[in-house]
């Protein structure tokens, strides 16, 4: 494509005032708005910390209150008579029954 002199003259300006309005819009606009966002994604990342902090007790609380449920109801070896050693031969045993041992 050929240019003619006077669209070969005015070019340059063109490409300037282009040039000079992409940068004012950044400086402008999306400057500061890069700010807001990171103002933003600070707090929610906070926020998350504190949910995940809330979700982490919760599930600490629930540990141990089945674990005192666990020691309320006791072994179930104490409870049965049976020997430990006899528990775990059991367990040996059903173990090479599941695996095919």
């Amino acid at each position: 494509m050929v240019l003619g002199p006077t669209a070969r003259m005015l070019l340059p300006y063109l490409n300037f005032t282009i040039a000079t309005s992409a940068l004012v819009f950044q400086t402008t606009v999306l400057y500061p708005w890069h700010h807001e966002l990171d103002t933003a994604f600070q707090t929610l990342k906070a926020d998350q910390l504190k949910v995940l902090k809330e979700f982490h007790e919760i599930k600490l609380e629930r540990i141990k209150e089945l674990e005192r449920r666990l020691s309320v109801l006791g072994t179930p070896t104490e409870a049965s008579g049976v020997e430990d050693s006899q528990v775990r031969s059991f367990r040996c045993s059903q173990g090479k029954a599941q695996w095919g041992s």
